[in-house]
């Protein structure tokens, strides 16, 4: 029985590690969403003795408006690049497309509409003029409240099961992110009116992902499709403002890439 002698070769050959491509992978995608949002009282205001601030009263202060989710948008470009067999890294930016509307009442001739800043504690009002009552106007309409964004994800994807061709994985990043553009209606102290308060828009805010996907290549095209949600972790408005909204968003994501 003949025996092979150990050489250098051999023993590197025998403990050699199977390389993983160091190569970035570009993909463009789009996520059709519905978008909505969530109200709270900004327990971060000291209202303890603000009696013109009933928003502390209530249980639930999306009980004191009539909202309906609508029609979002993001739109983007990512890289990916492996960091171990099943893991890799994410970033990349898109733009963001948020849409919510309000239920209000159109108001012949217009009013005030004050908004209490701070709990109402010292000089922190604001007084605006505007055209929309939350109840009791000649006419009933849909205000649409938008926020255009720009945000950058980073995060990580990893392959669960599957092969080369067809897996399935999981995503999740998070997402700096800054207000391009908005329109959006504020409720007033009072709960009585609508107004738009450009100043109390927080321009720069942070988001959150979670996706779950399937991967399918066909050529040198790879396809990545699945469900995803989106959540705003920072209020819309600055914390002065008594009320928080968080946006979310939930979508089905499609992306694709070229391999090389």
């Amino acid at each position: 029985m003949g025996f092979q002698p150990l050489t250098i070769e051999s023993v590197v050959n025998a403990y050699e590690i199977k390389k993983i491509p160091k190569r970035i992978s570009w993909q463009v995608f789009v996520t059709p969403t519905i978008s909505y949002r969530k109200l709270s009282v900004n327990k971060a205001i000291d209202n303890s003795s603000a009696q013109n601030y009933p928003l502390a009263s209530l249980p639930d202060v999306n009980s004191a408006v009539t909202h309906k989710p609508d029609i979002g948008l993001q739109i983007g470009v990512s890289g990916r690049y492996p960091i171990a067999k099943n893991l890799k890294l994410r970033g990349g930016f898109q733009f963001n497309i948020n849409w919510y509307d309000i239920k209000a009442y159109a108001f012949n001739g217009g009013e005030v509409a004050t908004i209490d800043l701070n709990g109402g504690q010292g000089n922190s009002t604001i007084s605006t003029w505007t055209n929309y009552r939350n109840f009791n106007g000649y006419k009933s309409d849909w205000l649409k409240n938008f926020y255009f964004s720009v945000s950058a994800p980073i995060g990580v994807e990893l392959k669960l099961f599957g092969n080369s061709k067809t897996n399935v994985g999981i995503a999740g990043t998070v997402q700096p992110t800054y207000i391009l553009s908005d329109k959006a209606y504020l409720i007033s102290t009072d709960f009585k009116n609508y107004a738009e308060v450009p100043r109390l828009i927080r321009h720069v805010n942070l988001n959150t992902s979670f996706e779950t996907f399937v991967n399918y290549t066909s050529g040198k095209t790879n396809w990545q499709i699945g469900p995803q949600v989106r959540y705003q972790v920072l209020s819309s408005f600055q914390n002065k403002y008594p009320v928080k909204e968080n946006l979310f968003d939930f979508g089905v994501k499609v992306g694709v890439s070229i391999n090389k």
